[in-house]
């Protein structure tokens, strides 16, 4: 019976040691071609053929070859020219959202110096981040021999430098460089943080509080977010963080304090005013209620960290002005003054803080269960214990 014409190449597919060889052989051309044409073609070959992919997996060689084996220890000599991955440091990588990445290596004698610049059309921060997430590219080390990055310097589009990577980096693939990068370029960063926390329709009150809760939150987990929220005009207004314009006619109420707004254990923070908040006139005066459970006193050491965001805060982002403040649980008080565009700390204490006030010129008029006092009692004497 004659043989199947397809079985011998059927057993070279099927057989990894000679795979092996086969593109073993390509990038032995490779090198001595000094071209990259071989390189991509090895590459390329895993996207068609599982038997070249999972041989390319397992070679310990070809990952070697294909620069993606961690780098060795090197000698005490420093690391030359030949030692560089050359799909990486002589390239450019095209990237699948339309934009390519150069990357550049400098003062490799005493620690790499990279210099890394994204080229093309501008593309939404979701495509940005996500772009090319399982390119062979992102695998792959920049050296044979262990290396050290201590300044990556990255720039999009405009050519101009951006925030620098501020920690050693020891043998890091070209993929864990690329997101040094965009974690460090603070107006990616501040594009994403502006795209979460951006207020939707006035009817979806929820969805605006809870962009603004996302925000907030990722200041505890990470430093680059919490460095942009602090040095972004824009993200400060969106976030109430920033002072009331004076030329600002907005009078749509913080989405956070829109509801009950829990602000300690027991303590709640309530914000009212004389209109619809939708429908608020300029003249509008405010009033704030601080409400505690009677049942659960609070306590001193439950006196909200002075760090914490909601004290930044202000109620609108155009002016405004606080008549009344009050604290309604155990001993119920209240001071009645005007504030111009305070923020909610300063109400805060001016309501529970002994030689706190709630006006910035003249004298308020302090009560504790509708008695007039000089100032508030001390810690013993108060909703606190």
């Amino acid at each position: 019976m004659a043989s199947n014409p397809l079985s011998a190449g059927a057993r070279v597919v099927g057989t990894f040691e000679l795979l092996e060889q086969i593109l073993s052989e390509a990038l032995k051309q490779e090198i001595r071609s000094h071209e990259n044409h071989e390189y991509r073609t090895v590459l390329a070959s895993q996207r068609v053929s599982r038997a070249f992919r999972d041989t390319i997996a397992n070679s310990p060689h070809l990952q070697r070859e294909l620069w993606f084996a961690a780098p060795i220890p090197h000698p005490e000599s420093p690391i030359v020219r030949h030692h560089f991955n050359p799909m990486i440091t002589w390239e450019v990588i095209s990237l699948s959202d339309g934009t390519s990445l150069r990357i550049r290596i400098g003062g490799w004698v005493e620690g790499f110096r990279i210099a890394m610049r994204r080229d093309g059309q501008p593309s939404p921060a979701s495509q940005l981040l996500s772009a090319s997430k399982h390119g062979s590219w992102r695998r792959m080390y920049l050296s044979s021999h262990e290396y050290v990055v201590d300044h990556v310097e990255a720039s999009d589009y405009d050519g101009m430098p951006h925030k620098k990577v501020e920690k050693k980096l020891h043998s890091p693939t070209a993929g864990q460089l690329d997101d040094a990068r965009v974690a460090n370029t603070f107006e990616l960063l501040e594009r994403i943080l502006l795209d979460t926390v951006h207020s939707p329709p006035s009817d979806t009150r929820s969805a605006a509080m809870e962009g603004m809760w996302t925000i907030l939150l990722s200041q505890r987990v990470c430093k680059a977010f919490r460095d942009t929220i602090a040095n972004s005009p824009p993200l400060q207004r969106q976030l109430y963080l920033a002072a009331p314009s004076e030329q600002s006619e907005d009078g749509t109420l913080n989405p956070l304090f829109c509801q009950p707004f829990q602000i300690a254990e027991g303590l709640k923070l309530e914000v009212r005013a004389d209109a619809w908040w939708e429908f608020r006139s300029p003249a509008c005066d405010w009033e704030v209620d601080f409400r505690y459970a009677r049942t659960a006193p609070l306590k001193q050491s439950h006196h909200p960290a002075v760090e914490e965001s909601w004290r930044k805060m202000y109620l609108l982002k155009g002016p405004y002005e606080v008549a009344t403040v009050m604290a309604l649980g155990g001993h119920n008080r209240s001071v009645t003054g005007r504030a111009r565009s305070p923020t909610v700390g300063k109400l805060f204490d001016a309501v529970f803080l002994k030689g706190h006030q709630l006006s910035s010129i003249g004298r308020d008029r302090k009560e504790v269960n509708s008695h007039e006092v000089e100032d508030w009692p001390s810690w013993a004497d108060t909703g606190f214990r």
